[in-house]
């Protein structure tokens, strides 16, 4: 389990520091014909990664081994990776000249020496960020909601609900939604995935309000100066 999680870390890490990680993918093989934007390579990427992961463990005979794979593995991959995401719309908040101008974090790159903040952060520079950051939750959104209504994973959270030693696991997690002893209900009600999912949709829903923000603030200094002529 230790190897696994190690191997697992190791290449979420190397995702991260592509430095194509939050380019917009342009694989035309993947199925995100749907979405209004296509995902980051870094979503793609890790959303490939922790398929991988259930591939892996999928066939272990017992539920608790299948357990601990999704709690000591890949939950800790997305928790990571939803605070890689918070924290780089928390600088820009910060920072940014449309809240007081910022680059966000790993999505705006590292900035140098010479290198124009202001630019990175304002006008289309700076919405492409945000966007990124909304691509990437979006997707990995996406493929959580898939995962959960997928037959191994309900099969996998109604056995959890039905047991207590792993209800016990579970409900020390915040990561995880609180489960229902199956004495209590007639049937298991959500997802194993509901808590990541609310957590990845309030940054959703977070970044589409800051480039909202940032449009209004970029048209409204455009006014000001055409005004001020």
């Amino acid at each position: 389990m230790d190897a696994e999680r190690h191997f697992t870390e190791h290449q979420y890490n190397e995702i991260i520091i592509s430095p194509d990680a939050f380019a917009f993918s342009n694989d035309g093989n993947e199925d995100y014909q749907q979405t209004d934007v296509r995902p980051t390579n870094s979503a793609r990427r890790i959303k490939a990664l922790l398929e991988q992961v259930t591939e892996r463990y999928q066939p272990l005979p017992h539920y608790n081994q299948r357990a601990r794979f999704l709690i000591t593995v890949q939950v800790p991959i997305l928790e990571t990776y939803y605070g890689r995401i918070s924290s780089s719309l928390d600088a820009f908040e910060t920072l940014s000249s449309s809240f007081v101008r910022a680059v966000p974090g790993a999505l705006a790159g590292q900035v140098g020496a010479g290198v124009d903040a202001r630019k990175l952060t304002s006008g289309h520079e700076g919405l492409q960020r945000l966007l990124k950051a909304y691509a990437s939750a979006s997707a990995i959104k996406g493929a959580m909601q898939e995962w959960g209504d997928s037959i191994f994973f309900l099969e996998l959270w109604t056995e959890i609900n039905e047991r207590s030693a792993l209800r016990a696991k579970v409900d020390a997690h915040p990561s995880l939604p609180q489960t229902t002893p199956a004495s209590v209900a007639e049937e298991v009600h959500g997802t194993l995935f509901d808590e990541l999912i609310s957590q990845y949709t309030s940054i959703v829903v977070r970044a589409e309000d800051m480039m909202v923000r940032h449009v209004c603030s970029e048209v409204e200094g455009e006014l000001r100066g055409y005004f001020s002529k």
